[in-house]
């Protein structure tokens, strides 16, 4: 995804000198109207992937839930034992079981919780870093816009190219999420 965002760069910064003898645009270019134009549905996909990032669980998480069902029946078994004074040995056994149970389940959260938190953390960065990237490349390209060194042709073209990624890169996080 870096090379693709740096790619993108690049590929501004070297067509921006071969438009240098563009004559200036008879209408300025604003990047809020950049943004109505262009970028219309980009808050809502933004949104849309900020909200799957917070409700993503790792694929791991799945075995908290049978550890924790386990967990729970093996408690049940336990104080039903105590409850109809069960041998000491037998109470014994199924103490070591359940405690036993109960530490996979904490180690089966900790890595659970960890992969999780990794995997969100990745994710907005990838977010964070696609937004700074849209911004500039908006901001480079108004101004060059704006400064008549760049034809609206290519304007559009630059700007379209720059929807396309971000849209690409929210769909790419959506269905890593999946």
């Amino acid at each position: 995804m870096k090379k693709t965002l740096a790619l993108l760069l690049m590929l501004a910064i070297l067509i921006l000198p071969s438009q240098a003898y563009a004559a200036p645009p008879s209408i300025k270019m604003s990047i809020s109207e950049v943004n109505k134009i262009y970028f219309e549905e980009y808050n809502k996909r933004l949104k849309e992937v900020k909200s799957a990032i917070r409700t993503y669980k790792a694929p791991v998480c799945s075995d908290v839930t049978t550890l924790t069902n386990q967990s729970k029946q093996l408690t049940s078994k336990y104080n039903n034992l105590k409850k109809s004074k069960a041998s000491k040995t037998e109470l014994s056994q199924m103490k070591a079981t359940l405690y036993k149970a109960k530490k996979s389940l904490s180690e089966a959260k900790k890595v659970c919780n960890k992969e999780t938190a990794e995997t969100k953390k990745e994710l907005n960065g990838q977010v964070k870093e696609i937004s700074i990237a849209k911004t500039s490349g908006v901001k480079l390209n108004v101004d060059s816009y704006n400064k008549g060194t760049i034809t609206s042709s290519t304007f559009d073209k630059e700007i379209r190219s720059i929807a396309k990624l971000v849209d690409d890169v929210f769909t790419y996080i959506l269905e890593d999420l999946e």
